[in-house]
């Protein structure tokens, strides 16, 4: 087998290990098993097969001629479809397990899910661009599924928290904002303009921002919440930091292999490393959770209602 493919599905595989850590290391109050994390991936992982069987019923149906249409595309051919591909094994999950059994697995199983999805489009990418693509996907796309399908799950949760009542329209309400966020980033991205792609940049700053919330609000609402237990959740922003760290590394390790020369390497780390130590900076102050931030959201006074 190819090197290069070989060290593609490491590095992919090695990202999305990153994320799984971080949102286990969330759900320290009371973790399911790690066969759960590992079902719940595989599934993510086959979800683009969902994606690739709708292709044939809408081929043809949008097309991209003009701005509308565009848009149209990008909502509906791309964003509905993905996003009804990666919620399906959450879904799954919440209906014939135990495993959703607290308000932090509403966040947790939809992020993982949408881990798997990205790896995979993550390894085509590789594949296609070359691995050095995945230090800015680890910044910007998987954060943006990772938000697009979190957030379905925990209005899911706000319906569940109202005593089940309208849960499911809830979740499509959940499920039409992660929708509606993916098709606009994706068309701002395919219009090709400069001015527009940084909107799309300045899209991903909101949607760390507003995932950031969910964590804090469904961490507090957990009915096995312990406050002795939150320095442990704390330490999910230090992972994050710390793994994607690492991929970078990896990445320039793998220029070096995939070259058989180690100036591949050095001009990687010299071309790249504040770059991607930037990123890596905004992307863990954006999403780590923080004691001071989160007392700051509890107000004074709290008590956890369980």
């Amino acid at each position: 087998m190819e090197l290069t493919f070989i060290l593609n599905v490491i590095a992919s595989l090695l990202l999305g290990f990153v994320w799984i850590w971080f949102f286990r290391q969330i759900d320290s109050f009371e973790s399911e098993s790690r066969y759960a994390t590992f079902i719940c991936l595989f599934l993510g992982m086959l979800s683009p097969l969902v994606t690739f069987a709708f292709q044939p019923f809408i081929e043809g149906i949008f097309d991209k001629s003009d701005t509308i249409s565009l848009l149209n595309y990008a909502i509906f051919k791309v964003g509905a479809v993905e996003e009804l591909s990666k919620i399906l094994p959450f879904l799954v999950i919440f209906k014939t397990s135990k495993w959703v059994d607290e308000s932090v697995d509403f966040i947790k199983y939809p992020a993982i899910s949408a881990i798997g999805f990205a790896s995979v489009e993550n390894i085509l990418y590789a594949q296609e661009h070359g691995i050095d693509v995945l230090q800015l996907r680890a910044a910007i796309s998987v954060t943006a599924h990772i938000f697009f399908s979190t957030v379905a799950g925990y209005f899911l949760w706000l319906g569940v928290k109202n005593q089940g009542r309208f849960q499911w329209l809830y979740m499509g309400l959940g499920f039409s904002i992660g929708v509606l966020s993916h098709g606009l980033f994706d068309f701002f991205l395919f219009t090709g303009e400069t001015i527009l792609s940084l909107v799309s940049l300045g899209m991903v700053v909101g949607f760390g921002f507003y995932l950031k919330k969910m964590v804090f609000h469904v961490v507090r609402d957990s009915h096995f919440y312990k406050e002795e237990v939150l320095p442990e959740v704390f330490r999910s922003g230090r992972i994050l930091f710390l793994g994607l760290v690492s991929l970078f590394f990896f990445i320039a390790i793998s220029k070096w292999l995939i070259y058989n020369n180690s100036d591949f390497f050095w001009d990687y780390v010299q071309e790249n490393g504040i770059p991607a130590l930037i990123a890596t900076s905004i992307l863990t102050a954006l999403i780590a959770l923080d004691e001071k931030g989160f007392k700051k959201m509890l107000g004074p006074g709290f008590r956890n209602p369980s």
